[in-house]
Parts: C-alpha cells; structure tokens; sequence
C-alpha cells in the first residue's frame, strides 16, 4: 500500500480502508512500526522507539508527518493487534502489512510548512493532553480500587489479628480468674467449714443446756402435777368413801330394820305357836315348855344373827368390789389425764426446740451468706485492678495498632451502644411486664384470703383444716416414698402453686442488681427489691441467670449471695 503527499505536509494514511479489505473486527489496537526519526502521526501515542500506537478511534483521518530533509520513500510495517473476547489482558496479532509513504515531487513553501507543522503540533499537544487526561482518570480509578482491595485485605487481617489479641487477652484473664476464684473458694469453704463446726458445736452445747433445763423444769412441774393430781384422788376418794360409808350405813339401817321387823314376826308367831301348844297340853308340863320356848328363841335369835352376818358380809364384799372398781376407774381417768397432759408437754417442748432451731439455722445461715458475701467482695476488689490493666494494656495496643480506623470503630461502639440501649429497654418492658403479672398474682391471693375471711368461722375452720389436712397427707406420702425432710415436702407442697418446672428464688438484698453478663464488671441492667420472686434458669459458677416467674425470657445475671429459696415471711 502507498501513501502519496508533499514534502512536510500531512500524508493520508487509511489503515482503515486496508483492515475492512482485511476483514479484520472486534477490539483492536494497531502498532506503526518503522516510523523514521523526526516523523510523526496525528493521532495516537509515540512509544519513542520508532513505533506509535493506535485504537480503532485514532484511524480516523490519521495523517502521516515525514521528518525534515529527507527524502525518499518510507515504509512502514503495520501490526494489527487483537484482545481476547473473555476480557483476558491477552492481545494476539492478527495481522501484519507494510504502508509505503512517498515524498512530494516539488519543494513546498516554508512559511506554509512551518504554519503547517504549529498546527499539527498544536492539534497533536491538545489530543496528547486529552489521552493523558482520560489515562490518568483510568489510572486514578484503577488505583482507588486497587486501593479498596488493598485496605479490604488489610483490614481483614487486621480483624483477624485483633481477634487473635483479644482471644489470647481474654484466655490469660479467664485463667488468673479462674485461679483467683478457685484460691478464694477454697479459702472461703475452709472459713465457713470451721465457722459451722464451731457454730454446731455451740449450738449443741447450748440445746444440751436448754434441754437439761427444760427437762429439770418439766421434772419438777410433772412432780408438782402428779403431786396435785395425787391429793386431788385422795380427796375424790375419801369422798367417795365417806359418800359410800353414808350410803353403805343408810342400806344397813334399812337392813337391819327389815331384819327385825322380821325377826319380830317370826318371834311372835313362834312365841304365839308355843303358847297354843301350852294351852292345849297338860299342866304339869309349864316348867319343861317354858324351857322348850327359850330354847326356840335363842335357836331363832341364832339363825337370824348367822343370817344377818352373812348378809353384811355380802353387803362389805359388794361394797369393797364397788369401791375398787370406782378406784380404778378413777386412777384410769387420772392416768389417761397424765398421760394427755404429758403428751402435750412434749409436743410443746418439741415445737419451742423446733423453732430454736430453725431461729439458730436462720442466724447461722444469714452469717455464713454475709460472711461469704464480704469475702467474695473482698478478693474481687484485689482482682478487678488486676483484670483492669491488663485490659487497659490491651485497648491501649489495639488503640495504637488500629488508630487509622479510630471513625469505624467508634461507628462501631456507637451501633453497639444502641444495641445494649435496645437490650436495656426490652429487658425494662419485660420486666414491667413481670411486675405487673406479679401484682395481679399477689391481688388474687388478698381476694382469695378476703374470700376466706369473708366465710363464717366454722366454715372457715373446715376449710382450713382440708388445706391442713391436705398438705400433712401429701407430706407424709412424700416422706414414706422418698424418705426426705417433712418440713422440705411441706415446704414443697405449699410452693406447689408457685412452682412450675423451674425453681423460685428470692431476692435477700434490700436492691439486688441484675447485670448483662455473669462478671461484677458487667453492665448493671436494673435492680429489684428484697422479697422479689424470680425464677432461675441456669447457672454459671457463682451467678444465677434469672427470669420473671412463668417466662422463660432472661432478665440478666444476678449473684448467688443475693438470692435465697424462700422469702422471710414463708420462714
């Protein structure tokens, strides 16, 4: 191919027409090789190694600028380059030609060349500045994301990196915890082991003396009262002799004035028969039947003495049985009194003890808890410096290591921060809800008492008494099956209508505070007053995780110090 033109004026180069006749298409790019010194292109880019390089878009009108006093001919070798479809940074050479470049035959003007050559130059500076410009906007975006890969990669090294510092961090303070709580906790049940034993053996030695007390005490009322008792059955008994005697003394006098009576009338019609036999028999008899006659009454007088002793011998027998059987219904009755009385005397003494014990449990479990709590503040003063800097060690080289990303990480607090204010407000609406169920809870029990109270009294009794009775049944029951504590089953049995299948506690601090996690220096969350009923979830060490009773959403984590099984008034 040739390109005519005169000497330093443009010369047409259609590289155009030559890649149609070529059938060459798709994204090219085409390099002019061979370019002789001091030449130039109107368009494209001079590689300044005797080659300039063009797009398709440079093809347009592309002239030819030959060097200054040289003449002849120029060929020049161009080299069609083609991409690769995918958008692989890969070019291949499609096709390879040469472009004859002719000299003009007459010498032109150098006035008209030099015109010629500043308004070439000029065009070429301007589209050299415009492609300078497009290349260095193309570069800056490559660059940004270059930029962004870069400091995305960063950035996720940087996390890991801190994740990794963190997680070492927070290993190493988990174990000097660890250490420090298993030290305290030791210390702590060896101080407690030794206060129990001491307090056990006090309060023994004080139930032994109370007890000896209570027992000389009981002795000498039992004595007074069997003394009292034995002067009463005296009294009862000799006035129940002398009302016998009386009575016995009455039936002889009837006795023995029906005996006579009889006695008179067998006398009379005895005499009456002898004196009709007198009369009827011979004179000279008179002497002999006067005797006969005495005789007769000293034989009837004797039958009826031997008579009247053998009945006042019976009467003294029934009547010694009828006084030993009233005495020993009388001794019987005052036996079963005694034994009544000494019953209930026990049962009063077994009661004052119960209750002296439990007073004592109480005391010695409200030291032990307060003792505990004391020692657990005391070793966690030393601990939370020590925890405190090391974790100030560690925000101090996170701080250095990542102060390029200060703005993010305050982002960052500040999205968290709005999260615990979220988390904080939820718990708050849930515990308001508790508080409300827990009123509405304790509203029904004052109706239900109002509604007992309400009842007449012997209802009320029999009511009570099937409660009673109830809960004595089901705790024996348990006993008998289990063979546990009879005040744990009843304890049990009157919480059945607050338990479900999780545990109630109890707040013992006059404001307990719920925290967000299960360490000291945790966020505090909110507190709630003593007596409060709460219902435990799960534990972690020495921390409870708690929830309003019947929910199963947490409220936050609370120390086990300040918790209890039962409120004050149960107890």
């Amino acid at each position: 191919m040739t390109a005519k033109g005169r000497q330093r004026e443009p010369i047409a180069l259609d590289i155009r027409a030559e890649l149609s006749r070529r059938r060459v298409t798709g994204q090219i790019s085409v390099i002019v090789e061979g370019m002789p010194t001091g030449a130039a292109l109107s368009a494209g880019t001079n590689n300044w190694d005797k080659t300039w390089s063009l797009s398709r878009e440079d093809l347009d009108g592309l002239t030819f600028y030959p060097p200054e006093h040289r003449g002849g001919d120029h060929v020049l070798a161009v080299r069609v380059l083609r991409f690769d479809d995918e958008g692989f940074d890969v070019a291949n050479t499609v096709a390879l030609f040469d472009m004859v470049v002719r000299p003009p035959e007459t010498e032109p003007d150098p006035g008209i060349e030099q015109e010629r050559l500043a308004s070439a130059k000029k065009k070429w500076e301007s589209e050299s500045d415009q492609r300078l410009s497009r290349a260095k906007e193309q570069w800056a975006a490559l660059e940004s994301e270059r930029l962004a890969a870069a400091e995305a990669s960063w950035s996720a090294g940087e996390a890991q990196r801190l994740s990794a510092l963190k997680a070492t961090w927070q290993a190493e303070a988990d174990a000097r915890t660890s250490v420090l709580e298993a030290e305290w906790q030791a210390a702590a049940e060896k101080r407690l082991a030794a206060r129990k034993a001491a307090w056990q053996e006090e309060e023994g030695r004080q139930l032994a003396a109370e007890k000896a007390v209570w027992d000389k005490q009981a002795g000498d009322r039992l004595a007074a009262a069997k003394a009292a008792w034995a002067s009463l059955a005296e009294q009862r008994l000799a006035q129940a002799e002398a009302s016998w005697q009386a009575e016995l003394a009455q039936k002889l006098g009837d006795a023995k004035a029906r005996w006579s009576a009889e006695e008179e009338m067998h006398l009379a019609k005895t005499r009456a028969a002898l004196e009709s036999g007198r009369d009827r028999g011979p004179s000279v008899a008179g002497p002999q039947s006067a005797a006969n006659i005495e005789d007769a009454l000293a034989a009837a007088r004797s039958v009826w003495e031997a008579e009247t002793e053998h009945r006042l011998s019976q009467a003294e027998a029934q009547w010694r049985i009828d006084v030993e059987r009233r005495v020993g219904e009388i001794r019987a009755a005052f036996d079963g009194e005694a034994r009544e009385r000494l019953k209930k005397a026990e049962e009063r003494w077994k009661a004052d003890e119960k209750a002296r014990l439990a007073k004592a449990q109480e005391i010695w479990q409200a030291e032990i808890e307060t003792a505990r709590q004391a020692t657990a503040e005391k070793h966690a003063r030393p601990a939370a410096p020590a925890v405190a800097a090391a974790q100030h060690e560690a925000d101090a080289e996170w701080q250095r290591e990542i102060s390029a990303r200060r703005a993010t990480a305050d982002a960052k607090k500040d999205i968290e921060t709005a999260k615990e204010d979220t988390q904080a407000r939820r718990k708050q609406a849930k515990i308001e809800v508790w508080r409300k169920t827990e009123e509405r809870q304790r509203h029904k029990t004052v109706q239900v008492k109002q509604r007992i109270a309400g009842l007449r009294p012997g209802r009320r009794r029999a009511v009570v008494a099937v409660l009673c009775a109830g809960l004595v049944v089901a705790a024996a029951v348990q006993m008998v099956r289990t063979g546990t504590d009879p005040r744990a089953v009843l304890e049990r049995a009157v919480s059945a209508d607050r338990t479900t299948d999780q545990r109630l506690l109890y707040v013992r601090a006059e404001a307990a505070v719920i925290r967000a996690e299960a360490s000291p220096e945790s966020t505090a969350l909110d507190s709630l007053p003593r007596n409060t009923a709460v219902q435990e979830i799960r534990r972690r060490g020495e921390w409870v995780q708690i929830a309003a009773p019947g929910s199963d959403s947490p409220l936050g984590w609370m120390h086990s110090t300040l918790l209890r099984t039962e409120t004050a008034a149960t107890r």
